[in-house]
């Protein structure tokens, strides 16, 4: 049985592929995060490797033979529930102490879905639990693609308004975004999306002397953005002409949704696919969706990875059916474990 883990919000990609599933008759189960908050009911069987959902279902390791990992929880939800504290006039110590905590209570309930990703720990992953979301280290990433050979920006990380000052004049043009993740903070109904920003010589003026260590890179000037999406070992790129609109000139994500980009199918050349191929290798990843720029000099120029970044609007806009293509290999995958099980036997 395939076993598809997400969450309950909207991902239209999980949504497709189970329902070419559905279409082929598969035996698959959904198992979502959100089914193990901390108001849920959980139960994790050790003994018996089973895991029972906030809906009585239960699910035992030895029925399942693929797992595919889309989302868990998503990282508004990792919270505890200290509402009621807010009212009330909390003394420093005492908001110290529900602080404490809440981290306390994080540190539990990561623990123990580590401990629900355990009881599936000898299935074929796609990708593996340990390098899905939030588990690649940016910088890391970077160091390996240049070793491989790969363009990459320059980039410091720094928390010196001195050091911010240097590198701004040595390349022109620079660039600051998160070193882990884009998330968005959301505040009385408002997203706060934290977006790739270009950072000018007035911006530099206004910091502190020191700051709290931020990531900085060279603005690529470019021709186009491309986003690929691999899965073991098949590369689908797509072309992304952002740079003909002010809005998505230097982060893509901040769509124009008025007038669109352009979005066109790309073929890599065969070396920089083997490069990618040879990247996720190394960071034993079998799928993600990667970031390149095509710059004005024609080079290929690597951004960054997501091990579950989103590969939709390089199906849709290209055409290249990805989660037909995905439910497919899933079921091939499922049946082939199947007839090893049954030949071990």
């Amino acid at each position: 049985m395939i076993l598809i883990l997400s969450h309950e919000h909207i991902d239209e990609p999980t949504n497709t592929i189970i329902d070419w599933l559905s279409f082929y008759n598969a035996r698959f189960l959904r198992l979502n995060g959100d089914d193990f908050l901390q108001n849920k009911y959980v139960k994790i069987d050790i003994n018996n490797t089973t895991v029972i959902t906030n809906y009585g279902q239960v699910i035992n390791s030895n029925e399942i033979s693929i797992v595919w990992y889309r989302r868990w929880i998503k990282p508004t939800e990792k919270k505890t529930f200290f509402e009621k504290f807010k009212q009330l006039n909390f003394t420093n110590e005492e908001a110290l102490l529900v602080e404490t905590y809440d981290k306390y209570l994080q540190k539990e309930s990561t623990t123990y879905v580590n401990g629900i990703f355990s009881v599936f720990k000898d299935k074929l992953w796609i990708p593996k639990p340990s390098k899905a979301r939030g588990n690649i280290n940016k910088l890391d990433v970077l160091l390996r693609a240049k070793d491989i050979g790969m363009k990459i920006p320059n980039t410091i990380v720094t928390s010196s308004k001195k050091e911010v000052a240097l590198f701004l004049k040595a390349n022109g043009s620079i660039i600051t975004k998160p070193i882990y993740e884009a998330n968005c903070f959301d505040y009385k109904g408002e997203s706060a999306p934290m977006y790739t920003k270009e950072v000018s010589e007035n911006d530099v003026k206004a910091f502190p002397q020191l700051f709290f260590p931020s990531l900085f890179q060279k603005k690529i000037d470019k021709q186009f953005e491309i986003r690929t999406f691999i899965h073991r070992n098949k590369v689908y790129s797509m072309a992304m002409f952002s740079q003909n609109d002010v809005q998505t000139s230097i982060d893509f994500r901040n769509y124009n949704w008025v007038k669109p980009n352009r979005y066109v199918p790309f073929k890599l050349p065969q070396k920089e696919e083997e490069k990618l191929l040879k990247l996720l290798n190394d960071l034993d990843l079998n799928t993600g969706s990667i970031d390149l720029i095509y710059d004005d000099k024609g080079n290929y120029v690597f951004l960054e990875i997501n091990p579950v970044g989103q590969f939709g609007m390089v199906s849709i806009n290209c055409n290249y059916n990805l989660e037909k293509i995905i439910a497919n290999d899933l079921i091939a995958l499922s049946n082939e474990q199947k007839r090893t099980d049954e030949r071990d036997n």
